[in-house]
């Protein structure tokens, strides 16, 4: 991108840990991005501002910025100002976490135009697994088919995140730094070329988030549930950080056994993974001591994104029927546990 005129309109969708750091990312480097959040998120980093910081593997400060939306070439706004100001964007960054798309379908919608890419950037079995494939929906997320309805899978891009992220505050987002950290890219549909993808890759890469294009997102997939099968779920229930569950003998053998068994559905699928379980319990303890989304989203009382990252898992080892019968725990209690989050009686 040479030109200013070149640099697709880019919207974040999503305000958590990561929609947080991608909107801080471009803002450093002076790209025009649009942050999509609640009011009360648009409020306080308008108020406010944004602020940043970015720590090594030692725990040492690189970067502490405050970013002032007015200073900088950053809107924050929510999606029914976008929508009243006719707002549309060739690229949207979906940040929301899986079970949050399906309600957001409506003030999505209005932001997109038939040539807008979408980069689905969540946790766990996506939504969009099975398209260009079975195309038949992902029940756990999408009982009814209506994601694609308004998402297209031909203008969508798949998205595996390497990034350790946390949101301290509504306006405050931490991020560590790491050699692997990155966003592995590759469209759902085997094959397919999605329009805008090189424009997108390309402002990702000035944004400085190293974006790589992905052989088989399907495999991305895979290799990064089964760290997240395991550890996002222990640490909700307990309250440990990723170090802890690692570095302790019984939660380590668990994580094992429930990444045997995810590797085995996997397998089922037709995904050969490259990682083993202990090579893949390896590179967790490498982040350090690291809240896991699910356990950030129980210290503040929000739902669990149980389904994605357990639901679909299950619910393709029921397909293949593979038995996983410590993974079918694990989702039992850990779902419970989100239905007291959401205040469900």
């Amino acid at each position: 991108m040479t030109a200013a005129a070149t640099v697709p309109k880019v919207a974040i969708f999503g305000a958590g840990a990561i929609g947080l750091w991608l909107a801080a990312e471009f803002a450093l480097r002076g790209i025009p991005a649009t942050l999509i959040a609640r009011p009360k998120r648009v409020a306080e980093i308008n108020r406010e501002g944004l602020r940043y910081e970015a720590i090594d593997m030692r725990g040492r400060v690189e970067k502490s910025l405050h970013i002032v939306p007015a200073d900088a070439p950053l809107s924050v706004l929510t999606a029914a100002a976008a929508r009243d100001t006719g707002a549309t964007f060739d690229v949207l960054l979906l940040a929301v976490k899986s079970q949050q798309i399906l309600p957001s379908l409506p003030e999505i919608a209005p932001l997109l135009t038939p040539d807008t890419l979408i980069v689905c950037l969540q946790n766990g079995i996506p939504w969009w697994y099975f398209q260009g494939t079975t195309n038949v929906p992902l029940k756990c997320l999408d009982p009814d088919n209506a994601i694609p309805t308004v998402l297209p899978p031909e203008r969508v891009l798949g998205c595996v995140i390497y990034k350790a992220a946390e949101s301290l505050a509504p306006n405050q987002v931490t991020v560590r730094c790491a050699s692997g950290d990155r966003l592995m890219l590759g469209s759902p549909l085997p094959g397919h070329a999605s329009k805008g993808e090189t424009a997108t890759i390309d402002v990702l890469r000035t944004a400085g988030v190293n974006p790589q294009k992905s052989d088989d997102i399907r495999r991305d997939v895979w290799e990064k549930l089964m760290g997240n099968a395991v550890l996002n779920p222990v640490s909700a229930l307990t309250w440990a950080k990723t170090d802890a569950i690692v570095n302790f003998a019984p939660t380590r053998d668990l994580a094992i056994a429930c990444m045997q068994e995810a590797y085995a559905v996997a397998k089922a699928h037709g995904v050969t993974l490259k990682t083993s379980p202990l090579e893949r319990l390896e590179r967790a303890r490498t982040v350090g001591t690291f809240r896991t989304s699910m356990l950030q989203d129980r210290e503040r009382g929000r739902p669990l994104e149980v389904e994605g990252i357990l639901g679909g898992l299950l619910e393709l080892a029921r397909l293949a029927k593979t038995p996983t019968p410590h993974l079918q725990t694990l989702y039992a209690i850990t779902a419970l546990l989100s239905r007291h989050s959401e205040g469900t009686p």
